[in-house]
């Protein structure tokens, strides 16, 4: 089902659902920005509230469908889309609490803001076991105005990090250049995160790379990145740093943890240090990783440092 849509409407995309007893169920509403390469370049989701220079605006989490009318919605302004950007895949997820089958009374609505008017509507709970479900897509055709186009292709992710391979099959339904499959062929987002963010990661990642970098302009300075490794009570089971460059306990496999060696001085480009952690290597003492940058150089501060960064990356 493909809807023509006005070129110059808001169209909103709600998710009802409620709370009937038991265990709440958290539902959550994401809208995925593709590129005209077919990369993933953006997301309205519950930790990044404005996509595509508030193209996409997300309303914020709602945990377990106990407010009255829609819990969760996310807005496009299809006048403010960029240009390169010609599809918005919209999913929604059972983050916490159960299937889609258990979400009572679970409906998507896609409404014309502008005329109030509903375009088109499913519900969730057909969808049995499945925790997700690619809803539909915002697409735009070689005219330049956009289309709705119901899909309802259910699949098993709490996040759209999860689900990348099914993303990418929807992608390469209208980006046919697109990477074929594979979870990172199509996601090249990255978010600015703050104090108190959230990112998750997709449950088959398999490795992550922190990396830290910063500029000689104000002077030589040592920065050093470490991992510390915690069991669930809080303790420590070892720390991976410039005197300790490979996991060796027995928490895990050696060189689940690696890191690739101390910087002194801050010369050169890229990152300057990297940890770089093998997920499917840990074992099941390990329950917290802590990433901590500290500088070596004595009676210096970060406000001397000459453009220090730190970034994770799904590697």
């Amino acid at each position: 089902m493909s809807i023509p849509l006005s070129p110059n409407s808001t169209y909103s995309v709600g998710v009802l659902w409620d709370f009937v007893g038991g265990q709440p169920i958290d539902v959550d509403i994401q809208a995925i920005a593709v590129d005209n390469r077919g990369v993933i370049v953006d997301c309205a989701y519950y930790n990044n509230l404005k996509a595509l220079g508030k193209a996409l605006v997300h309303s914020g989490d709602e945990l377990d469908g106990r407010t009255d009318g829609v819990d969760e919605k996310v807005t496009l302004n299809l006048a403010k889309m960029p240009q390169n950007v010609p599809l918005i895949i919209i999913a929604v997820f059972c983050y916490t609490g159960g299937s889609l089958g258990q979400v009572k009374s679970g409906t998507v609505v896609v409404t014309d803001e502008t005329s109030r008017a509903p375009v088109f509507q499913t519900v969730m709970n057909q969808y049995g076991k499945f925790r997700a479900l690619i809803v539909g897509a915002f697409s735009r055709s070689y005219a330049g105005g956009f289309a709705f186009d119901a899909l309802s292709d259910p699949c098993d992710g709490q996040h759209f990090m999860d689900v990348l391979p099914s993303l990418t099959q929807v992608v390469r339904r209208y980006i046919p250049s697109a990477a074929a499959s594979g979870q990172n062929a199509v996601c090249a987002v990255n978010f600015q995160m703050q104090k108190g963010n959230v990112f998750d990661f997709g449950r088959n990642t398999q490795q992550i790379v922190c990396g830290l970098g910063w500029d000689t302009t104000f002077g030589q300075v040592d920065l050093d990145v470490s991992c510390v490794l915690m069991d669930k009570s809080g303790e420590v089971l070892e720390t991976v740093f410039f005197g300790n460059l490979r996991s060796e306990r027995r928490h895990s496999a050696v060189g689940a943890v690696v890191h690739t060696g101390d910087n002194l001085t801050g010369e050169g480009s890229g990152d300057d240090e990297q940890v770089i952690l093998h997920m499917d290597q840990f074992g099941p003492p390990v329950y917290n990783i802590f990433f901590v940058i500290n500088i070596y150089t004595r009676g210096v501060t970060f406000a001397q440092v000459a453009n220090p960064y730190c970034r994770v990356v799904d590697a």
